[in-house]
């Protein structure tokens, strides 16, 4: 074993493991043929399942891609993994470090913001959940200095989870209207419409609409010795003259 090795040796073996064989072995390890049957073909050529070995050339590229290349940073991502096999996304996901609080609470609020346009990039899952627990409002609104420890309290009790699930999509599409052109006879015939519903809308005794009828109807009834303010007569006397409803 490795552990009875002098430094320098150990070193030596480790550099000598192939990351993929050694991650495939612990996965295995972990979910036994629960990680094995969801990859594997039943197609065996020199003694090894096309399957699997697919699945480690097409994992291998993507974690060259992502910049993952170290047994670190597998033993990151071994570490992150809940009970359900992940996928080789999820588990890249996984292996990316977390930044430190600081960094990660920046990341949140900008990507909270993104997530609106469904444009939101996450560094590690630990950050989304971690600002979901928070709240969109108080990550967006609170003070750097008010958030920072709750958001610190927040991603800790995510990285202590056996099972961090990877970045949801969004709950709903994103949806733009576009405006269509109008006709200038679309915008007439719209506005006749509009003035026909009004006018019926303020003459509902059949009479043509009038904007003074309340003056009118003061006028009257003060000249039949009606109950009538001094005020009311003022107001109603000042707009007959002035022609219009008063604002």
């Amino acid at each position: 074993m490795t552990n009875n090795l002098s430094p320098s040796m150990q070193q030596q073996a480790t550099s000598a493991v192939d990351p993929m064989e050694w991650l495939f072995a612990q996965l295995h390890g972990k979910y036994g043929t629960a990680f094995t049957g969801k990859y594997s073909s039943g197609v065996m050529v020199d003694g090894k399942d096309t399957g699997l070995e697919n699945t480690k050339a097409v994992w291998r590229e993507d974690f060259r891609a992502a910049g993952l290349r170290s047994l670190g940073d597998l033993r990151r991502g071994l570490a992150a993994c809940g009970k359900f096999v992940p996928t080789g996304p999820e588990f890249i996901d996984f292996c990316r470090a977390v930044p430190n609080v600081d960094a990660a609470m920046q990341e949140a609020v900008a990507q909270l913001h993104a997530r609106n346009s469904g444009k939101d990039v996450w560094s590690h899952p630990a950050v989304f959940w971690a600002a979901q627990s928070v709240g969109y409002h108080d990550m967006t609104t609170l003070s750097a200095s008010a958030l920072r420890p709750r958001f610190a309290a927040a991603l800790d009790q995510v990285l202590r989870q056996a099972d961090i699930k990877p970045v949801p999509p969004m709950a709903r599409p994103e949806y733009r209207l576009e405006q269509a052109p109008v006709s200038a006879e679309k915008v007439n015939d719209a506005k006749k419409a509009i003035g026909q519903y009004l006018h019926e809308m303020l003459k509902p005794s059949g009479a043509p609409a009038d904007g003074l009828r309340w003056a009118k109807r003061i006028m009257e009834r003060a000249k039949a010795g009606g109950n009538v303010s001094l005020y009311q007569l003022r107001e109603a006397e000042q707009a007959l003259a002035a022609g219009s409803d008063p604002a």
